[in-house]
């Protein structure tokens, strides 16, 4: 387990659920040229190249081909596959044809392939869609939202990134970009708060993330103080239960008790709970238990009159299995044996060779 991981899964995950560690921008339009899309702001941005934005709140739509009508059911054919699953989405939204009783959000009734689904309509009207009709709330993961990389600036409100994959229709949607992401992290409490203390932006909550202690499972089998007594040729897997803690920052200049810092808390825990809770964190080791991170504790951790700050504990469970472990020494087939055996009956001596091979080599 890294704090880059951690730090990373927070960055992507938190602007989505609250403005309360960002500056949040709102987006005019999204457009792309390949794999290079354009992101145009209602105000100045004040980014420039190599900075890290979170994009949120905008929708990749798909190129509906055809829409046709038979009664109250209406079939869509689309360009490129829709990944809408049955059972999952309930309604589809869709827009840009010359005839309104196709526009809109609809009750999705089956999606029986990747490139046609159905979806119920009013028995009255077209029977078929001109013009460029759109599905625009297709739930396919590659699209503009994301932790992206600033790789130009053409204008004081535009600025441009990459895309995971080509698209070709622009964004829809009410998207935003959380820009001054203030979330990273630190050795310790006490490195912190030297790190804060020192940002120029303290308007806002700050996350640290901190590795705590590592330690690993005792075998409740063994009758000593040793963590287990497990040999070779044994069972030797092993848990660790590695621990990191979230140190949240909020500024009280103007509170005398700091009171209201720490009902805030009871928000953040919300917040972070949708950012980790049971997310799969990279181990490092060759096996991944399968549980993902759970929920510890969270408390008061410091308070000066100037900022409050509340840690939250969480850990997650890595196993240890054989394939993490040293290679053994010796993993080759027995050779045969030669024995020779003194006996008590004087120089005498008793010798034997024993072939080990299946099938004896013929001299």
């Amino acid at each position: 387990m890294k704090a880059s991981d951690i730090i990373k899964q927070l960055q992507i995950v938190l602007p989505t659920v609250t403005n309360a560690f960002s500056t949040v921008l709102n987006i005019v339009s999204v457009t792309p040229a390949g794999t290079t899309a354009t992101a145009t702001t209602v105000e100045d941005h004040g980014l420039s190249i190599g900075d890290v934005v979170n994009i949120s709140g905008t929708l990749a739509p798909v190129v509906v081909s055809s829409i046709t009508r038979v009664g109250e059911v209406a079939t869509a054919t689309t360009a490129t596959p829709h990944d809408i699953t049955e059972g999952v989405f309930n309604t589809v939204t869709l827009s840009g044809s010359n005839e309104s009783e196709f526009n809109g959000t609809f009750p999705l009734l089956s999606a029986n392939n990747r490139e046609t689904f159905e979806f119920s309509v009013a028995d009255s009207g077209a029977t078929s869609a001109t013009g460029a009709p759109l599905l625009e709330d297709p739930p396919g993961v590659f699209g503009y939202n994301g932790l992206v990389t600033i790789t130009s600036v053409p204008g004081l409100k535009t600025f441009t990134y990459e895309l995971p994959v080509a698209l070709t229709e622009p964004a829809v949607g009410n998207g935003i970009v959380s820009t001054n992401i203030q979330i990273t992290g630190a050795i310790n409490l006490e490195r912190a708060v030297e790190m804060y203390t020192k940002q120029t932006t303290t308007d806002a909550l700050w996350a640290f993330v901190v590795l705590d202690t590592t330690v690993a499972s005792k075998d409740r089998n063994t009758r000593n103080d040793a963590v287990t007594s497990a040999a070779p040729g044994s069972d030797r897997r092993q848990q660790l239960f590695q621990t990191f803690s979230v140190f949240v920052f909020n500024p009280t200049p103007d509170e005398l008790s700091a009171r209201e810092a720490r009902d805030d808390m009871e928000d953040v825990m919300t917040y972070l709970f949708k950012a980790l809770l049971y997310w799969q964190a990279p181990s490092e080791l060759s096996a991944s238990n399968g549980m993902g991170v759970v929920f510890d504790s969270h408390q008061f951790a410091a308070y000066n009159t100037a900022f409050y700050v509340h840690e939250f504990q969480f850990q997650i469970l890595a196993d240890v299995t054989e394939d993490d472990t040293v290679e053994p020494a010796f993993n080759v087939a027995f050779r045969d044996i030669d024995l020779t055996m003194n006996t008590s009956l004087g120089t005498e001596q008793l010798t034997a060779s024993i072939d080990l091979d299946d099938e004896p080599i013929t001299p």
